[in-house]
């Protein structure tokens, strides 16, 4: 058989790490159709030598992109770069990187604890300072977090150094410091200020050369505005930047605009005055932001150990799968851009307007109010998850949410609109699709419909896995016109070709920029009654392509045409069942995130690994107690079974141990709401019946069961005191209320 495809590409094959090189497609086999040979669907993957002299994947593939920048750790190194329409054939451009001559910082970058990137953190957490380098390995390198409240340029004695710290280059060319944006809450206070937001930045230094550190500042302090640090006056001269350097060609950094060379910084530094290079990236702390839940393996004042999960291999699957899961994300993968003015440069979809002016979470924009009255949106991601038998593509989709990875997903990534024409505020009947969990999954079903123009499409849609959906019918044929079409209390999500400004909550496949789809592009330019299906047969088309199980979904077994766009018969003798699982929509869920009893599971696998299993059994049944098994009203909003407010701000009359232990505990507010009977009366808190009692709102339901774990060690295990602290018999009758309850989350583990 003849080749098809990519046959050679061209590019530099000894690139300088940390450098962006673009590679070329430099020519396609001879039998490759001219309607084939488009760049944008052309696969670029990297493979590596390995010891044994073979090559395998990085598992880095990009789709229609052939720019790579190579790390530090691939400098002598050998790969190979590929690029193919279909799969790989072993031949490519082998490349050696070379390390970079200069040694240099590319970049800095924040991240939140979990290890996600952001810009808005919370005063009640830690945030991450990551600097990549080039040719740095084993270098030291300077971190700083420095307050950036005054406007203009020029030093400003409200620019204040909050906290330094130093940390060596890795192997990878990575270089992390933490820094705990609570001091820089501390440090506000003490100064008599109340703001509730901080403009900060971490700036990032290299020195040409060191010299001994002066001892006339104590550096390990936690609370830096105690040793009143000294900025330099502008009289003095600014650190000079070693010549030719990378420092030497960048302009000015902001906190060299402020003037912010003081002996607080310079102590820990331990260098000359000659700057190498730097970088610096900008950050905001605010008080009504929750922390971000640290990853259990994190370390803290206790480390924490990760109980490892082995993971499942999977067989590579080839021809028709017998099931398979569509998992529509809130991972973005075209964004919205702005510029410097925060003015809209581009933007992939739109939709009605959603009430807010603009929404962003860990540096992404989300949304944003357009001219028109109308939101920007950006597209998101939908994963493809296919098994060669039956429950394999759900347990594939399982392992990954629970490693927080996308390896066991297939390399087509598609890029889909998922807001609504008019309501973008709720889920409700004309909103966007609902989310799920993989525990309630969705059902894909083949469907003929008709628009409110009353023309005919045959549509895939997203339903309830209900009978009434997908009710038995004899005839196969006939399932494209049996069943209902509903999806919980609204009706069924079909997958269009539109946008979301023509969408009434479904989900549209669009092109990466946010432009038609190449699969229905020619079809959609003639919307008229006769050829409006045929816009959907040629989408339907493309993706069963690369889902070929959706023509074993129930209504598509049976259905065939011979139109204008031929839809091809079914190869499936038996049904096939294609789930979806859908991700909610950040800005929609942005208001309160309402805790569960999965939040409470979570949290005490790690309890239980930390303190043991007897510490996680009395926890879960005090939990269990005082929550109503998880479904209270107060347990939902403060993620505790009932911390009553009797103190002041941040601890609210609480012991502060747990939280001088674990910052990212601390509590974020208050919540009130007139108090349940409870175990008033039987020796608990009188119950409070002529208005609303305010409790102790938690981040997280770890923080309050990790005050509980801790509150019972402190008192040599007599958890008991928690109910009552003085009375012995009221004590007793607890732990005997506690005794018929089943910890059934921790027997579970």
């Amino acid at each position: 058989m003849a080749k098809k495809g990519v046959s050679a590409v061209s590019g530099s094959i000894i690139p300088v790490v940390g450098e962006k090189y673009d590679y070329k497609i430099a020519s396609w086999y001879q039998d490759t159709p001219a309607s084939e040979k488009n760049p944008a669907k052309v696969t670029w993957e990297l493979f590596k030598k390995r010891k044994n002299g073979k090559f395998t994947s990085t598992n880095i593939k990009k789709i229609g992109k052939s720019d790579f920048t190579f790390g530090e750790a691939a400098a002598g190194e050998i790969y190979r770069l590929e690029a193919y329409l279909y799969k790989p054939e072993g031949g490519g451009l082998i490349i050696t990187p070379k390390p970079a001559k200069i040694p240099k910082i590319n970049k800095v970058e924040l991240f939140y604890v979990d290890d996600t990137k952001g810009t808005l953190f919370s005063f009640m957490e830690k945030l991450r300072a990551r600097a990549t380098c080039v040719n740095m390995l084993g270098k030291e390198l300077v971190f700083t977090l420095w307050e950036d409240d005054a406007k203009g340029a020029g030093h400003n004695t409200a620019n204040r150094a909050i906290d330094a710290k130093k940390a060596k280059v890795n192997k990878n060319g990575i270089a992390v410091a933490e820094f705990s944006l609570t001091t820089a809450l501390l440090l506000k206070a003490a100064q008599g200020e109340a703001d509730s937001k901080l403009e900060f930045y971490v700036t990032v230094e290299y020195y040409k050369t060191n010299r001994h550190a002066t001892n006339n500042v104590n550096v390990n302090n936690p609370y830096p505005q105690q040793s009143q640090p000294k900025t330099t006056s502008p009289q003095t001269p600014a650190k000079l930047k070693a010549k030719n350097s990378p420092a030497e060609k960048k302009q000015p950094s902001k906190k060299e605009e402020k003037g912010i060379w003081d002996s607080f910084t310079e102590s820990l530094s331990q260098t000359s005055d000659e700057i190498w290079d730097w970088a610096e990236s900008l950050g905001t702390a605010v008080m009504e932001k929750s922390p971000t839940t640290p990853k259990p393996e994190g370390k803290g004042t206790s480390e924490v150990k990760k109980v490892e999960k082995p993971k499942e291999k999977f067989e590579k699957i080839t021809g028709l799968g017998k099931e398979a899961v569509l998992y529509i994300s809130s991972e973005i993968a075209t964004e919205i851009k702005v510029n410097k003015s925060d003015k809209i440069t581009s933007y992939p979809d739109y939709g009605g307007f959603n009430g807010m002016n603009e929404y962003k979470e860990g540096g992404k924009l989300y949304c944003k109010k357009l001219p028109n009255g109308k939101s920007a949106f950006p597209l998101y991601k939908m994963y493809i998850y296919r098994g060669s038998k039956i429950g394999e593509a759900v347990k594939k989709l399982k392992q990954d949410l629970e490693n927080q990875t996308h390896e066991n997903a297939e390399s087509t990534i598609l890029t889909v609109a998922r807001h609504a024409q008019t309501n973008n505020k709720d889920y409700g009947k004309s909103g966007p699709l609902p989310p799920n969990t993989i525990t309630s999954l969705y059902r894909l079903r083949y469907m003929q419909a008709w628009n409110h123009a009353k023309k005919e499409s045959f549509r895939y849609r997203i339903v309830s896995d209900t009978t009434s959906n997908l009710k038995i019918v004899e005839d196969i044929s006939k399932e494209v016109s049996s069943g209902a079409m509903t999806l919980g209390n609204r009706g069924s999500i079909s997958i269009d070709p539109w946008k979301s400004k023509d969408l009434i909550g479904c989900v549209g496949i669009r092109a990466s920029d946010g432009t038609n789809h190449s699969s229905y592009s020619t079809e959609i330019k003639d919307l008229s009654s006769t050829n409006y299906k045929y816009v959907y047969h040629s989408l339907n088309n493309y993706l069963e392509t690369i889902v070929p199980e959706l023509t074993g979904v129930y209504g598509r077994r049976g259905y065939s045409s011979n139109g204008k766009v031929i839809v091809k018969p079914s190869e499936f003798k038996e049904e096939v069942k294609v789930f979806v699982l859908v991700d909610n929509l950040p800005e929609i869920s942005k208001d309160e995130k309402l805790f569960n009893e999965e939040d409470a599971r979570k949290a005490l696998r790690i309890i239980h690994d930390k303190y043991g299993k007897d510490i996680a059994v009395i926890v879960e049944k005090m939990y269990r107690l005082e929550t109503a098994h998880f479904t209270s009203k107060q347990y939902k909003h403060c993620g505790t079974g009932g911390m009553e407010v009797f103190g002041s701000a941040p601890y609210y009359g609480w012991d502060s141990t747990t939280y001088k232990n674990h910052p990212e505990h601390t509590p974020i507010g208050t919540w009130s709401a007139m108090e349940g009977a409870g175990l008033s009366g039987k020796g608990g808190n009188v119950q409070q019946t002529n208005k609303p009692k305010t409790f102790v709102k938690l981040p997280t339901v770890l923080a309050g069961m990790e005050y509980k774990a801790e509150y019972i060690k402190r008192y040599d295990g007599n958890y008991a005191r928690w109910f009552n602290k003085d009375n012995a018999i009221a004590q007793e009758a607890y732990r005997e209320s506690l005794k018929g309850i089943k910890p059934r989350i921790v027997d579970g583990f």
